[in-house]
């Protein structure tokens, strides 16, 4: 079962980075390419780690979650606190945000749920009777 969970993890967060993707590429200024490289290696070591459980690859998944949400929560915290914008529009940013960045969230809950997070303590092992032949 976990290891089902990680996989589903993974697809959500290469949902994650097409979806930001296509919307930095879309967008008005011209698109930091490298940024966008340095997040596909991250997201590349994240969805090995969660295929493959080893003992620290759910650090590659809090990596690519911090690179990606960095540029968001500062253009965030400096639209809290400016005082231009009324509190209904910067409301409607922080729910676009969030929705933008539903798969990350989605993604983070089921590589921390215990059940799922054990499964990079204890590997998962194949099958006893493929393990049992020498």
């Amino acid at each position: 079962m976990q290891p089902k969970t990680l996989r589903i993890a993974a697809y959500f967060l290469i949902a994650h980075y097409a979806l930001l993707t296509g919307l930095g590429l879309m967008g008005s200024a011209p698109p930091d390419y490298v940024r966008i490289l340095v997040t596909l290696a991250f997201l590349i070591a994240a969805v090995l780690g969660l295929f493959k459980p080893k003992r620290r690859s759910w650090l590659m998944v809090i990596g690519y979650g911090l690179y990606m949400l960095s540029p968001f929560l500062g253009e965030a915290w400096r639209m809290w606190s400016s005082p231009v914008l009324d509190s209904t529009a910067k409301v409607v940013a922080l729910v676009v945000i969030l929705v933008v960045n539903t798969p990350l969230i989605v993604a983070l809950v089921l590589v921390f749920k215990p059940a799922s997070f054990a499964a990079f303590r204890n590997p998962p092992v194949a099958d006893a009777a493929s393990a049992a032949k020498p």
